[in-house]
């Protein structure tokens, strides 16, 4: 078994950091890495978005969370 079968069968909902759709088969979805993290999208289009400025994505993740 590889590594992205394990982390789909972790019991955590995956979500793709750009548009938000949980990701339920991460052997489908696209990926990045970026500064050794792992990221998974639901299409071409949020993995194209996520590549041109990853930062932006991942701050409003960040921001959200310490807002919570």
């Amino acid at each position: 078994m590889d590594g992205k079968a394990n982390k789909n069968n972790s019991g955590k909902f995956i979500a793709d950091p750009v548009c938000g759709i949980v990701i339920h088969n991460i052997l489908l979805a696209q990926e990045s890495v970026y500064k050794g993290k792992t990221y998974f999208f639901c299409s071409e289009t949020c993995k194209a978005k996520f590549d041109l400025s990853p930062e932006k994505y991942i701050k409003i993740k960040n921001k959200e969370k310490r807002q919570q």
